[in-house]
């Protein structure tokens, strides 16, 4: 391989679509945790939440954050090793830090620095915050399971960044040792997996809470999407298959996943929740084969330039959404506005639209500094 081609081997992958499933991943996790229950008349309640949950994907957008995350990556270290024979792991953990890092830290200041001193300044009762050691070492999911979350909910959905982080030191080195064998490795977790979810669940009696924060139960979603990573890279027979699907097939699976997931929600069916959660992995994985592979998909989720965009900032989105939730929680309190519920949907859309600011600005202005330092570490 002459060296022309190893750099254009080495160059990096880029899936359009992908950005836009980021974004409506994220929508799914804000709806669900900023829009309110309305009370009052039973057909209003009952409508209102139906809507709310075909719209919303709380327990599902952060297992597809987990699905892309492990297809990039793996497709990613996959593409380094042949152009490069290795994969450079003191790189690739530099890359993943300089990228995840940043927000996540400035997050941690905020709330446990400045937040603090901000309450004591105009007299305002102190928020209740967690161990600062689990989130600066990344096991706040665990921290989770053992003390609840009771506290500071703008640092709640940190706990899924701790899950990325245990991943990505772990995968890494899969991926450098056993990268001839991974087929069979990705098999191996997965089952895995699955073997200790129904150990924590049926015989150590654990509650689905617990299990959904458990790094263990994250793993299905990232082997759906390390498969479909290597079936996407090699072009194997796996790749071919699922090229030769009907055309029809993946918009049924788009239906299939809303269809279950409202039913589930709604108490309808009372699934097994290892078992959901292989059933919604199987279609993550789908999903990501359509819109990064499939030439004849019907749905193109990048077709609008804005979605884009945002999920090219969708990372600080999720990042900022609780801590932009609670600044206006708190000015709407300020100024005595109401609690009905035509308010709080102005109070969402407010949060919306400032966390969308914030995400611009923390992306401009201070994670395209660390971007650019990461790009030269390759």
């Amino acid at each position: 391989m002459n060296q022309s081609d190893r750099m254009e081997q080495n160059r990096r992958p880029f899936f359009k679509n992908l950005d836009a499933l980021r974004f409506f991943a994220f929508l799914g996790v804000f709806i669900q945790h900023t829009l309110p229950s309305p009370s009052g008349n039973p057909s209003v309640i009952l409508s209102s939440e139906v809507w709310k949950l075909i719209f919303s994907f709380n327990y599902l957008g952060v297992p597809f954050f987990f699905t892309l995350s492990s297809f990039l990556i793996t497709y990613r270290l996959l593409n380094e090793q042949r152009s490069t024979e290795k994969v450079n792991l003191m790189m690739f953990y530099v890359r993943r830090g300089l990228r995840i890092w940043p927000i996540y830290f400035l997050v941690l200041a905020i709330c446990f620095l400045i937040l603090p001193i901000m309450s004591h300044q105009f007299g305002m009762s102190a928020p209740t915050l967690p161990s600062p050691w689990s989130f600066l070492f990344f096991f706040a999911n665990f921290y989770m399971i053992t003390h609840g979350v009771g506290f500071l909910f703008a640092l709640i959905p940190l706990w899924s960044i701790s899950i990325e982080e245990q991943f990505y030191v772990f995968w890494g080195l899969m991926l450098k040792v056993f990268h001839q064998y991974i087929y069979k490795v990705i098999i191996l977790c997965f089952l895995v997996s699955v073997s200790f979810c129904f150990y924590y669940m049926h015989s150590l009696l654990q509650s689905r809470t617990d299990l959904k924060l458990h790094t263990m139960y994250a793993v299905l979603d990232f082997c759906s999407g390390a498969l479909i990573a290597v079936a996407g890279f090699r072009k194997d027979a796996l790749f071919r298959f699922l090229r030769k699907l009907p055309r029809i097939f993946y918009p049924i699976v788009y239906i299939s996943i809303i269809i279950f997931y409202v039913l589930e929600t709604s108490a309808v069916i009372n699934a097994d929740l290892i078992i959901s959660g292989i059933f919604y992995s199987i279609c993550f994985a789908l999903i990501l084969f359509d819109q990064a592979f499939n030439e004849r998909r019907i749905f193109n989720a990048g077709k609008l330039e804005v979605f884009n965009y945002l999920g090219k900032i969708s990372y600080g989105l999720y990042i900022y959404h609780e801590l932009s939730l609670t600044m206006t929680m708190k000015a709407f309190h300020f100024f005595s506005i109401g609690s009905k519920y035509n308010t709080l949907l102005w109070q969402s859309g407010i949060t919306l639209l400032i966390t969308i600011i914030i995400a611009q600005l923390s992306y401009h202005y201070f994670e395209k500094y660390f971007l650019r330092l990461k790009n030269n570490w390759r």
